[in-house]
């Protein structure tokens, strides 16, 4: 019997990139040799009849380990940041395959579970798992990777497990975050939050608690230390979004992950003049290249909206009208090359690219680096380079760096010293004017149309009527 903490990453992945993952030279290079070990796991999980357990964070399982030897355990609830979970994990080897709810108070739950059910439990699920682990040396660390393979069933329903975790097992987490960020530069990846007791809880139609998580750096803190915290909150809320868009395109969920997405670029921009990186400059490059896209995304959807205003007023005049269709065939060119770019798990490497930059490097003097105190210096600096750019692109990109920062501290005086401004506002506008002009020439490309020529036309006078470019 032992009691730990359990600090592990777990991440989905396709079952077609298992070899390659493996056989690449990084994941060659920290194997430990003869470490390879593959079993098969049943394991079934409890509660009571009124979810007891689950209320007081608890998860039970009982599992048969495939070589004759049994085991309990319970993990309380977890805490998650950046894709890393942490929990208290109880194990109790046990003589056969049969719950057993004492014997937990003394390896340091605090009580029995017998007090959570005076009525014994009830099986809610199975899992069927083949799971091949192997030993991993990570400069100064020790970790296990566990690729499972199997099933989470509920009768006759049942849920596909594909997935890696990777558990430290002894040593620092940065190293764990700082080959994640490896592996998500090999194959695609994305964040699995809920473990297989959630996953296996959705097979009985009960979804996962969700809280909204929101942060502000400590004015009185470390910067290095504070932004860390704040990109795992907002790196969080990015590997969300993009397994989201996964499924679906819709415009709120493209609006958040612009958000997100300059909330990043915002840490890396910041961060960078004290500590450069090669991995946290591909993560920025990542991130400048999604926002690319999303914004043009966006601008698309506003087009087409305007659009529709303008056929609904013109009536019969537009009736031969082709330009909703070449907007739409635009839209969804737009819309499969973001899938393509998410899909590829880009936003998983460039998240624990940022995280493990800030977690792992020192910056220079941090010492002495005060939150408040450091930011209010870099958005002062940033202002006099604001003064001294001349292209709009540029001025736009270091604003709304210094609006981000300003809204991720506690302290208001930053926010006032963070705002764009005026001439801040006309360089946003002229940004949105030439991504305007070149999406409206695009439209035209490679038509006689004379009845698209005259659309787009309508098109751009009515948004210059209109001053719709201003808006974003």
């Amino acid at each position: 019997m032992k009691k730990n903490v359990e600090i592990e990453l777990k991440l989905l992945i396709d079952k077609k990139d298992v070899k390659k993952l493996l056989a690449a030279k990084e994941m060659q290079s920290v194997i430990q040799a003869g470490s390879e070990k593959t079993v098969q796991l049943c394991s079934s999980y409890y509660d009571t009849a009124d979810f007891a357990f689950k209320k007081h964070g608890i998860a039970y399982r009982v599992r048969d380990k495939g070589d004759g030897s049994f085991e309990a355990t319970v993990k309380t609830s977890r805490k998650s940041s950046g894709g890393l979970s942490e929990r208290v994990e109880l194990n109790m080897h046990l003589s056969s395959n049969e719950a057993v709810l004492t014997g937990f108070k003394e390896l340091g739950l605090g009580f029995e579970l017998t007090e959570l059910a005076p009525a014994g439990v009830e099986k809610l699920f199975t899992t069927e798992i083949e799971r091949t682990t192997y030993i991993l040396e990570l400069a100064g660390t020790v970790a296990e990777l566990a690729i499972d393979k199997g099933y989470i069933r509920r009768g006759k329903d049942k849920d596909r497990i594909d997935e890696i975790e990777i558990e430290l097992l002894d040593g620092d987490k940065g190293a764990l975050l700082d080959f994640a960020a490896v592996i998500a530069g090999i194959v695609p990846v994305f964040i699995e939050k809920r473990s297989k007791f959630a996953r296996g809880l959705a097979l009985l139609g009960i979804e996962p608690d969700i809280q909204s998580v929101k942060f502000k750096m400590d004015g009185e803190g470390n910067i290095r230390q504070e932004m860390l915290q704040a990109a795992q909150v907002h790196g969080d809320k990015l590997l969300d979004v993009q397994n989201a868009l996964q499924k679906e395109t819709d415009r709120g969920l493209v609006k958040h992950l612009l958000k997100e997405l300059l909330y990043l670029r915002s840490y890396l921009s910041f961060g960078m003049s004290f500590a450069e990186d090669v991995r946290a400059q591909q993560a920025l490059a990542v991130t400048e290249g999604l926002l690319q896209r999303v914004r043009s995304l966006l601008l698309l959807w506003k087009l087409q909206q305007v659009w529709q205003q303008i056929m609904q007023a013109g009536g019969m005049l537009f009736e031969k009208s082709v330009l909703a269709e070449r907007l739409q065939e635009m839209e969804k060119d737009a819309v499969s090359g973001l899938k393509t770019e998410i899909a590829k798990g880009s936003l998983t490497s460039a998240v624990f690219s940022s995280i493990s930059w800030l977690y792992n490097k020192n910056w220079e003097n941090e010492e002495y680096l005060q939150t408040t105190s450091t930011a209010r210096c870099r958005l002062q600096e940033w202002q006099q380079e604001l003064e001294n750019m001349e292209a709009a692109a540029e001025k736009l990109r270091l604003a709304d760096n210094m609006a981000y920062i300003g809204k991720s501290v506690q302290d208001k005086s930053l926010l006032k010293l963070a705002a764009k401004g005026k001439k801040y506002d006309a360089a946003a506008k002229a940004v949105r004017l030439e991504a305007l002009n070149g999406l409206l020439r695009s439209l035209g490309h490679g038509s006689n149309s004379r009845v698209l020529s005259r659309d787009i036309g309508i098109l751009t006078g009515w948004l210059l009527a209109k001053n719709k470019i201003a808006e974003k």
